[in-house]
């Protein structure tokens, strides 16, 4: 099973009775099957929470729990591919050595999967770089109270760099593609299966987010527009 907190593209973080529940769901699967489920949790968006919100990983309920985790979202660098998968010391060595192991081959096999050498010795310094939190709130909430008041719905994120909206009455489409028309990219929730969704990054620069506050207020007054018109008098 794969399990991703804070969750892209929602924001969620999994509090620690939602992952007590996971694990006790996957024990008792375990034992119904005559072998062991794995936990995979990707955990690349760890670091960056809003309103200083903890977080504890799945390891600390499931020992069969391996970790995922990139440096490429914290430093907005998602063409470095750097980061690790770890496998949890609370895992049985039996367990945790065969692991170990594969993982080793399927490096060995794909060869891209290791970083320059470069970027190894970096990691160190890695650690303690990441983007700014106080720019990236201060995205969220321009962007969630201007959604907001022009009619979208907006799940505001407890993490991640994403902002995750509904879209207003109308076509989905029609929406994303007049808010591209006035040079506002947002990622379609169809790609996520999600289709009356939408997502924003909030990495953009303030001057970019302040330019797209109006066609994101205009998109909603048009689709009103039409909505009154299909209507008649």
């Amino acid at each position: 099973m794969i399990v991703n907190t804070p969750h892209n593209p929602t924001g969620r973080i999994y509090n620690d009775n939602a992952l007590k529940a996971l694990a006790e769901v996957l024990e008792r699967a375990s034992a119904k099957y005559g072998h062991r489920v794995f936990l995979l949790s990707d955990e690349p968006y760890r670091r960056l929470r809003f309103d200083g919100r903890g977080f504890t990983s799945p390891a600390s309920f499931y020992p069969w729990t391996l970790i995922s985790y990139s440096y490429g979202k914290v430093l907005l660098a998602p063409g470095q591919r750097i980061g690790y998968l770890a496998v949890s010391p609370r895992m049985p060595s039996k367990e945790r050595n065969a692991l170990s192991n594969v993982m080793f081959s399927t490096q060995m096999a794909l060869g891209w999967c290791f970083p320059n050498a470069i970027m190894q010795y970096a990691v160190p310094d890695l650690e303690n770089l990441s983007i700014d939190l106080t720019a990236l709130t201060r995205r969220r909430d321009l962007l969630a109270a201007t959604l907001k008041k022009g009619g979208y719905e907006v799940l505001l994120p407890d993490g991640t760099f994403y902002l995750w909206t509904k879209w207003p009455e109308g076509n989905p489409e029609t929406h994303w593609n007049r808010l591209a028309d006035r040079n506002v990219f947002v990622l379609p929730g169809s790609v996520m299966n999600s289709t009356n969704y939408f997502r924003i990054s909030l990495t953009a620069s303030d001057a970019m987010v302040e330019r797209a506050l109006p066609a994101f207020s205009e998109e909603t007054a048009s689709t009103a527009l039409e909505t009154m018109s299909a209507i008649g008098p």
